[in-house]
């Protein structure tokens, strides 16, 4: 390659220098400011774009010369040259495109959570101190049992349960171990990633996938890793802003729509075996699915970060999509209950929507926040012209409440016990409540909508659900 000499000056080193002008950097500028100044034009013009003037030289022996009194010539607004401009400005000049919310926006619950109803209740007097089986009014399953074995045998004998294996061990040597594990990995200043991978294996479990699928109707979790969300309008439906915050836009902030990166880290899912052959085909025309996973009515919600001070933006993302799903869970009620004209007639609002919530844990290296959002309702039973009749869930959705129920130090032994009672509690909540109310909403509709299939039976206490004899 060959570079340009330039002459040697008196007072420096007899060594040659090389300039090579480049686009983005600026360079060693010469004693000599002419030929400096030339070869600045010329590389601006090959490469169709004005560059700056280049700065005095700190080393120069000769005095500063005064600025050319004609700037750098720009290049002819032509295909010729490549001009620098942003892709905003390109398509619509003088409007910069609005940014995506992001969860760690400083104000993504004044801006985004708000306006959709979606409100975080962090208070610690409202904190349940009760634990895990007075929340759930459950027993506890006394120091006799604690292996994971004992457990399986406890829980198995509730209703609902027969088929779980998920239970977490509450053995003081494991406690310890999980305790002292995160004691390293704080120690060690751990990656997101770390927190994130020790934290599934501790507390959240999958049940055995059975290959080939069992046609047995079971109830099992199923663990979905980041699941992206793609609401679809139909089955999928983002929650609608809610009418009591709109003074924000008056106020002069910007209400975001709910379109957004929402990600969770992890949800545990229902599979859809558990549901009758008869009329499991049905069940995806009702209520939205993953698809090749075939699982429905996700129940638990999971988001990792890194350190604590990142807490904030979990519980945003927890949230988000803790919302998006109650909205829909809370959409198909309203679909069974509008099946039933009498039924939903004869009780106030909220008593329709009694039982339906959802979980979510955030964890932030070594500190665990465990939350319950429940549905907030228009209190009148009314549609929006004042009149009785069917519900429509635009009328009767305000949003929901993201209540703390307990924060929790994994770094401390007995906090780890706690954690892992409440995880258990939560994931037999799933898979029992929460999955036979699923299925009565399911058969409700099926039952009465679109002429009623008649192959769909109904047990005792689901035909009182639903207002028939039992």
């Amino acid at each position: 390659m060959h570079h340009v000499g330039i002459p040697r000056i008196s007072g420096r080193s007899n060594v040659q220098q090389r300039i090579e002008p480049r686009l983005w950097g600026c360079p060693p500028a010469p004693s000599d400011k002419q030929r400096t100044d030339l070869l600045w034009r010329q590389a601006s013009q090959r490469r169709g774009t004005e560059l700056p003037t280049p700065p005095a030289s700190a080393h120069s022996t000769q005095p500063q010369r005064s600025r050319p009194s004609s700037p750098i010539p720009r290049p002819p607004s032509s295909t010729s040259g490549r001009s620098i401009t942003t892709r905003s400005s390109a398509v619509n000049p003088g409007r910069a495109k609005q940014r995506t919310p992001r969860v760690t926006d400083k104000d993504f619950r004044l801006t985004t959570l708000n306006p959709h109803g979606i409100e975080i209740v962090e208070d610690p007097t409202m904190s349940d101190f009760r634990g895990p089986y007075r929340h759930f009014g459950t027993e506890a399953p006394g120091r006799e049992r604690k292996s994971k074995d004992e457990l399986v045998s406890w829980y198995q004998t509730r209703s609902g349960l027969e088929d779980a294996f998920i239970w977490l061990s509450l053995l003081p040597e494991d406690v310890r171990n999980v305790e002292h594990e995160y004691r390293q990995m704080v120690a060690a200043e751990e990656e997101e990633a770390k927190f994130a991978f020790y934290g599934k294996l501790a507390f959240f479990q999958q049940d055995v996938a059975h290959i080939p699928r069992s046609s047995a109707r079971k109830r099992s979790a199923y663990c979905k890793m980041e699941w992206a969300p793609k609401p679809d309008g139909d089955l999928l439906r983002c929650p609608p802003m809610v009418s009591h915050v709109g003074s924000l836009a008056a106020s002069g902030r910007n209400e975001a729509p709910f379109t957004f990166n929402n990600k969770p880290d992890c949800t545990f899912w229902l599979p859809m075996v558990q549901f009758n052959p008869v009329y499991r085909r049905a069940v995806p025309r009702l209520t939205f699915m993953v698809p090749k996973a075939e699982v429905v009515g996700p129940y638990l919600t999971i988001e990792f970060k890194k350190a604590d001070q990142d807490m904030a933006s979990a519980v945003n993302q927890l949230a988000a999509a803790a919302a998006l799903i109650l909205f829909n869970r809370v959409t198909l009620r309203i679909r069974r209950l509008n099946e039933y004209p009498l039924q939903r007639e004869q009780c106030s609002v909220l008593s329709h929507f009694e039982g339906l919530k959802h979980y979510g844990i955030a964890l932030a290296a070594q500190y665990a926040n465990i939350y319950v959002i429940t549905p907030r309702f228009e209190e009148t039973g009314k549609d929006r012209d004042g009149q009785h009749g069917a519900f429509d869930v635009a009328s009767v959705w305000q949003g929901c409440r993201v209540r703390l129920l307990v924060s929790l130090d994994l770094t401390r032994e007995e906090d780890v016990l706690e954690m892992r009672c409440w995880v258990n509690e939560v994931q037999a909540w799933g898979l029992a409540t929460h999955s036979a109310d699923l299925i009565v909403d399911v058969k409700g509709i099926l039952r009465k909508g679109e002429g009623g299939d008649e192959r769909v039976s109904l047990l005792p206490h689901e035909m009182r659900k639903l207002g028939f004899e039992a």
